[in-house]
């Protein structure tokens, strides 16, 4: 099995300046992720896709591919990000090798579980067709993750029929880039959401608020 972790990191960000590269413990929020990606198993490479150089600059000092600067047309605050991730898979498919799995990982998300993510990448290699997105439990109706969708419990067989409501946290996707391409969405009819419970790795980092929570955990 051939994955590769993609990161989307532009340099624009109206919430929060600079967010993808913010310094947390003395190193870039981008650097974080780019660490985490180098332990997994099956991963062939980690391509980024940013618009700015600095950006780029980090993500090249940390061993990840970056072949080019992305499009201004991909980089604004209205393009959503699965308009970028399909630009960058379909660049990476034609010019270096064809994969199996993108895992997408965002820089906005220092914390994360290596044995989760592990289990959920040898559940992929399962079956390719189906998809995985990180979820945490909500209050609010309105930001469902779907009623037709599964969320499953890390480390259990337990499986939930929609009993409670869920959000996207933004930890992790995984898909492969068929059905990306496809659907044009990291979370298709077929995403089964990984409930993470673990307040420090729901963190994701869009607000000053989020930043200052994060670093209650360094």
């Amino acid at each position: 099995m051939k994955l590769i972790v993609l990161v989307l990191a532009r340099g624009g960000s109206k919430r929060l300046k600079k967010k993808n590269i913010l310094k947390l413990n003395k190193k870039p929020l981008l650097t974080w992720t780019l660490k985490f990606a180098k332990k997994l198993p099956y991963i062939t490479n980690i391509l980024v896709s940013t618009d700015d150089k600095k950006i780029a600059r980090i993500a090249k000092l940390n061993k990840a591919y970056v072949p080019w600067l992305r499009p201004k047309f991909l980089s604004g605050d209205d393009v959503a990000s699965s308009k970028a991730a399909v630009h960058a898979i379909k660049w990476y498919e034609k010019n270096v090798e064809k994969i199996d799995g993108i895992l997408l990982l965002q820089p906005t998300s220092p914390f994360r579980n290596f044995k989760t993510i592990k289990k959920i990448i040898s559940l992929f290699k399962k079956n390719y067709q189906k998809n995985y997105v990180s979820v945490s439990e909500s209050k609010f109706r309105n930001i469902n993750f779907s009623k037709k969708n599964k969320v499953m419990i890390p480390y259990s067989n337990k499986k939930n029929k929609f009993l409670k409501y869920y959000k996207p946290n933004g930890s992790f996707y995984l898909i492969s880039p068929q059905q990306l391409i496809k659907y044009k969405t990291f979370i298709t009819k077929r995403a089964i959401g990984v409930l993470i419970k673990n307040e420090k790795e729901q963190i994701d980092i869009n607000y000053k608020s989020d930043f200052k929570y994060a670093k209650q955990f360094i």
